[in-house]
Order: structure tokens, then C-alpha cells, then sequence
């Protein structure tokens, strides 16, 4: 298995930590200076096309988690009365 250099530069930035040393061909010293880290968002897109309908699907998968949940309260509350 091996991880994209996008999905190992994010997991540095959150853990703040230099890959640099451990992947020498992936990155430089500069990759994880904090003025590039602050830009990588503007400068490499974190989202496309692609990720916009599968948050539609996580948004809508929550909404009707959310309406069971209270479909299943209100059925509870009422057998209980």
C-alpha cells in the first residue's frame, strides 16, 4: 500500500511534522516552512468537482441519521407515556 505525496503532506501539516527528512524524494525543507503550509490550501486545490457530490451524500446521510434519531425519541417518549 502506499499513501499519495498529497495525502502525506496534509498529515504532516496536522501533525506538524517535517517529512522531508523521512521522504527525500517526495519533499524539500521548504515544503514545511509555515508560509508554504498557510498557502497550500490557496495554491493546491484541497477540494474539486469530484469531492462536491459526496459531500452532498455525507450532508444528506446525516439528515436522515438525524431524522431517525428523532423519529425514534419521539416513538420512545410516546409508548413510554
Amino acid at each position: 500500500m502506499s499513501l499519495k505525496r498529497d495525502i502525506i503532506f496534509r498529515i504532516g501539516v496536522a501533525i506538524h511534522h517535517d517529512f522531508s527528512d523521512d521522504f527525500p524524494e517526495l519533499f524539500t525543507k521548504d515544503d514545511f516552512l509555515v508560509t508554504n503550509i498557510r498557502t497550500y490550501g490557496k495554491t493546491t486545490p484541497t477540494s474539486n468537482d469530484n469531492d462536491i457530490p459526496w459531500k452532498d451524500k455525507y450532508i444528506d446521510l446525516l439528515e436522515r441519521y438525524k431524522d431517525l434519531i428523532i423519529s425514534s425519541m419521539n416513538s420512545h417518549s410516546i409508548i413510554n407515556q
